[in-house]
């Protein structure tokens, strides 16, 4: 059974792009910034990963990390931090600090993003098919 993830990304078309890539292997969802994301959980959408870059539309990663943290519901996500790649080096260490379980810099191989998903939701991995 496919997994739900939850892709936060401001441009339409990557959006689109990664729904489209990783739907092999999940239900993707879809918002366009922290705000959606976050209206996007509260009606009902309880997702095992969240995909967002650092600079989401409205608020950045760091609001996003700081109010699913704060939440009993939210708390537990593993969130996937796609940054800039022309930010700071310590980027990494500080979205890991405020919850982050992976990040990676844009631009940025879908494959291995795919292959970090299927890590973050290990229950893919020891399903069986019959």
């Amino acid at each position: 059974m496919k997994k739900n993830i939850l892709i936060v990304k401001r441009n339409a078309n990557m959006r689109r792009l990664l729904a489209a890539f990783l739907s092999e292997h999940f239900h993707v969802s879809v918002a366009q910034g922290s705000l959606e994301a976050m209206a996007v959980l509260k009606y009902g959408l309880l997702p095992e990963a969240i995909v967002a870059e650092s600079r989401a539309t409205f608020l950045n990663g760091n609001h996003l990390l700081e109010m699913l943290r704060c939440s009993g519901i939210y708390h537990d996500i593993p969130v996937l931090i796609l940054c800039d790649d022309n930010k700071s080096p310590n980027e990494f260490e500080h979205f890991h600090n405020l919850g982050a379980a992976v990040c990676m810099t844009k631009p940025f191989n879908p494959l291995i993003l795919r292959q970090h998903l299927l890590h973050l939701v290990p229950s893919m991995a020891s399903e069986s098919t019959f």
